[in-house]
């Protein structure tokens, strides 16, 4: 109640952008368990995913100012 638009955006993106530091850990966290038990293939896409999020989040970062 009372936001405007373009603070709801803003928002909006940084709940966007948390979620994907989020996700970074959660990939992070998969990585590291898979590579301890050998699991190698597991881990080998738990990176590329981590690296995906972490893309991510760079451009959600670079609308924030612009929105805020």
């Amino acid at each position: 109640i009372g936001h405007d638009r373009a603070d709801k955006q803003t928002q909006d993106l940084i709940k966007a952008y948390a979620l994907e530091h989020f996700e970074i850990g959660a990939y992070t966290s998969l990585y590291t368990y898979a590579t301890a038990i050998g699991d190698y293939e597991t881990a080998a896409l738990a990176d590329e995913i981590r690296a995906e999020e972490e893309m991510a989040a760079m451009k959600l970062q670079r609308f924030i100012p612009q929105v805020a």
